[in-house]
């Protein structure tokens, strides 16, 4: 196939990189902190994960907002609107901190996640918007290194600025960003070629929502990588408490050794994107399935029998999130195509796979007990679902 859907200048890879993992970037930067804040505000390691929980739940929500606006005022306009409200939300975490108020910085948290939400939602928008399906696939797999590199630059700076400053300077960074993103996104050209002005009338939006959440390929499939998701951020809230309580790494150290899983990720999207020319999406769906098993299995019986230590933690960390990437590249080609409403099929399909990582990190932040043990029981606990929805969505064998 040759051409594209728009006769205008492609979208630039990087500019939906950066865009896209927008709100990973406020979701990651602070996990070395989470002991500290855990300190700060004289609360158990778990309630501290809860600065994630209640972010993912405002990421998941901000995915259906963006959709309707996106359709009424364009793209970009969305994508302003967005860095407007996360920069609201990065003032308020930040009062948190001489207020010593852990309730600001939770309302601080989910204004910046909703926020940060419009940069996924319109990211895969524009995509939809510019390209055919075949040729999205190909796109989204080189994408998706934005899980890669981002985040993991994301742990790396965030250690050292909790390291060399402290927690609150997470915040600062994340109000820069935030303001710098605003650059490249005024480089974007408008990909809505027409804006529906009753895109944003209650009946219209339920209506086409929940023609959207009725579609079986869409939904199906959105909640089968969305468990592959709910483990890499049940991973990332877990893996600083695990080495820097456990195995006594410092938050600096972490910074740069928790990049390793990340680049299981950027592997995981190249090798994808290798083979989006030659394998069909199922089969490569089945291949990152099966990495994630095989990988479960081994995290599981490994902790079973006390074999906690850093070399196997990030391991675990590569090799799964290698596989959930594959996972992901090709699970989204199939999900986002599955409708015409590109806008909309972008914002469900994100809020399934945002949501579902919001209930294993509750899990991980409601329940006390040691995250050695409640990590592997969530990863076979999540392999197993997506079995069964695999079985009873062709669209998936």
């Amino acid at each position: 196939m040759t051409g594209y859907r728009l006769e205008q200048k492609a979208p630039h890879i990087l500019t939906l990189i950066i865009m896209s993992s927008f709100a990973s970037m406020g979701a990651v930067i602070f996990t070395p902190a989470l002991p500290q804040i855990a300190n700060y505000f004289s609360i158990p390691d778990h309630m501290s994960q809860l600065t994630i929980s209640l972010f993912l739940i405002g990421y998941a929500i901000g995915q259906l907002i963006y959709g309707p606006i996106a359709n009424r005022f364009g793209r970009k306009r969305a994508l302003y609107l967005g860095i407007v409200i996360s920069t609201f939300g990065s003032i308020i975490s930040i009062l948190a901190h001489p207020l010593n108020s852990f309730t600001i910085l939770i309302l601080g948290r989910l204004l910046e996640a909703l926020g940060s939400s419009a940069g996924l939602v319109i990211a895969f928008t524009i995509i939809n918007d510019f390209y055919y399906p075949e040729q999205a696939r190909r796109v989204i797999s080189y994408m998706t290194l934005a899980f890669a590199i981002i985040p993991g630059i994301a742990t790396m700076v965030g250690g050292i600025l909790v390291s060399q400053f402290n927690w609150i300077s997470c915040f600062y960074f994340l109000l820069l960003y935030g303001l710098v993103l605003a650059i490249p996104i005024h480089f974007l050209t408008e990909t809505a070629t027409t804006l529906n002005k009753s895109a944003l009338n209650i009946k219209h939006v339920s209506h086409n929502y929940w023609l959207a959440f009725k579609n079986p390929i869409l939904r199906n499939t959105s909640l089968y990588f969305g468990l592959s998701t709910l483990c890499i951020y049940a991973f990332t809230a877990s893996a600083p408490i695990i080495a820097i309580r456990y195995l006594g790494l410092s938050s600096e150290t972490y910074g740069f050794v928790g990049l390793i899983p990340f680049i299981g990720t950027a592997c995981g999207s190249l090798v994808s994107a290798r083979l989006a020319c030659r394998f069909k999406a199922t089969q490569l769906i089945k291949l990152g399935y099966i990495i994630e098993l095989l990988t479960s299995l081994a995290f599981a019986v490994l902790f079973f029998f006390g074999l906690v230590h850093l070399g196997v933690l990030m391991a675990i960390g590569f090799c799964f999130m290698f596989g959930a990437c594959i996972i992901l590249s090709n699970g989204t080609s199939i999900a986002s195509a599955a409708i015409e409403d590109k806008a909309t099929a972008s914002a469900v399909m994100n809020f399934i796979n945002v949501g579902m990582p919001v209930f294993g990190t509750l899990i991980l932040s409601v329940i006390p007990g040691n995250g050695i043990i409640k990590l592997p029981v969530i990863f076979i606990s999540a392999l197993v679902i997506m079995q069964v929805i695999r079985y009873f969505s062709p669209q998936l064998r």
